[in-house]
């Protein structure tokens, strides 16, 4: 079995720190963020908006055609509401994409594992609030890299 050592992972993450801007001039990456509660989507929504990323809510009234485009475009998925059936599971989304999954259950379709570069499933023993900040520290973490404030 290979050990991952601390230069493996900083080269695997170098493609998320990318994504957030560091000049100005960079455009931030598109977040798609399943969930509007205000305990959960409408912060992380704000906290990623605050250092650059465009991000979108998705809830159960977004239209599925709104739903599959905004997968489609997104560089980062997060989920955080459980799938009620098969077809709410997130599975058509762009290659390469990192997927967080917040949920409790799960709503993450198999075939995600073939497309997207980065997956944190629903089964890391993180709970909803712990994983939201982990996403938004990482990201702070990227921007303090790159010699930006958050």
């Amino acid at each position: 079995m290979h050990r991952a050592s601390h230069t493996d992972a900083a080269e695997r993450h170098e493609s998320i720190k990318n994504m957030f801007p560091r000049d100005g001039v960079q455009k931030g990456p598109t977040v798609v963020i399943f969930n509007s509660s205000p305990r959960i989507g409408i912060p992380l929504q704000s906290m990623l908006m605050r250092i650059g990323a465009t991000a979108v809510m998705v809830h159960p009234q977004t239209r599925p055609e709104d739903r599959l485009h905004f997968l489609e475009i997104a560089d980062i998925v997060v989920t955080a509401f459980p799938a009620r059936c098969e077809e709410d599971l997130v599975r058509d989304i762009k290659p390469g994409a990192v997927v967080i999954d917040c949920s409790t259950e799960g709503n993450l379709h198999p075939d995600i594992a073939e497309k997207a570069a980065y997956i944190s499933t629903h089964d890391n023993h993180l709970g909803q609030i712990t994983t939201a900040l982990a996403l938004y520290n990482t990201a702070l973490c990227a921007l303090w890299q790159r010699g930006m404030q958050g």
